[in-house]
């Protein structure tokens, strides 16, 4: 099953609200009256979780306030195919000196973004329990996992989010660091999708082309990388791994320090342009 992040979303038409907060950094939720009350308790779930995990901004600003995300159920490709896609739309951006660091960088935050999932797989991937992980997934990305890497501010020259080499290899100190002490401690960089199309190929962590295998690239535990919630195939049972965690800490978020085993996750396209919003810090 493929899991496809969109680069183009629309704006949605919204009439539920949920807002939770774990700390500091903080999530708000909206539903279209499509989401009956059997749905959005995976949602909420999501929220919790990411909550649990992300904790704050390397960066203290009144602009960095939580991240909005509009869900919408909708038909897509039918059943099986593309399950969801997701992408961030509103942004707050600078040249900052991030907590921890010694010299200022250009880093960019994701504060709006939206999630769609196809109305034709919901059933599905609830009866075989692993629509919270999509969930999950998408949520990720709108905060900012493969979709605020290297993004090019054409006015001003400037990379925001520079974690990807010239070769598109992810080279983000944190994720990197997580990355050879959890799957591969002679590794230089973290390799990226290269397959899967538009929306899947470079944004995600890297594995065998629609899931097919296993890659042999295992942490600790014994998981393989292909089982990783942020590859770009549903594979279960789902696992979070700390180098997805350190991510967030490369994109500018203070993050929880806990070993991967402990967040692990055992769950049994529009082509619109939405509207973007830039802040400068």
């Amino acid at each position: 099953m493929k899991i496809y992040t969109s680069c183009l979303l629309a704006g949605l038409s919204l009439n539920l609200f949920i807002h939770s907060a774990y700390g500091a950094f903080s999530i708000d939720l909206q539903f279209n009256n499509e989401f009956g009350a059997q749905y959005q308790s995976a949602f909420t779930e999501a929220v919790t979780f990411w909550e649990s995990i992300i904790i704050d901004y390397r960066f203290n600003s009144p602009l960095l306030d939580g991240i909005n995300i509009n869900a919408t159920l909708a038909t897509n490709d039918g059943p099986g195919g593309v399950l969801g896609s997701a992408s961030p739309s509103g942004y707050v951006y600078g040249n900052v000196l991030l907590n921890g660091d010694v010299n200022p960088s250009d880093v960019l935050w994701a504060v709006d973004g939206s999630m769609t999932f196809d109305i034709e797989d919901v059933d599905t991937l609830i009866n075989n329990g692993t629509f919270s992980a999509l969930i999950q997934h998408e949520m990720a990305h709108v905060i900012g996992l493969g979709t605020v890497w290297n993004l090019f501010d054409s006015d001003t020259a400037t990379v925001y989010n520079p974690v990807l080499s010239a070769a598109n290899q992810y080279t983000g100190i944190h994720a990197l660091t997580a990355y050879q002490n959890e799957f591969d401690p002679t590794a230089t960089f973290i390799p990226i999708e290269e397959e899967g199309g538009l929306g899947t190929a470079g944004g995600h962590w890297n594995e065998v082309e629609n899931g097919a295998g296993l890659t042999g690239i295992t942490d600790p535990e014994g998981q393989d990388i292909a089982f990783e919630l942020m590859t770009g195939w549903l594979n279960e049972p789902t696992f979070v791994s700390e180098t997805t965690i350190a991510q967030f800490k490369d994109i500018g978020y203070d993050v929880i320090p806990e070993p991967g085993s402990l967040v692990m996750i055992l769950l049994a396209t529009s082509s619109t342009v939405g509207i973007r919003r830039f802040f400068r810090i």
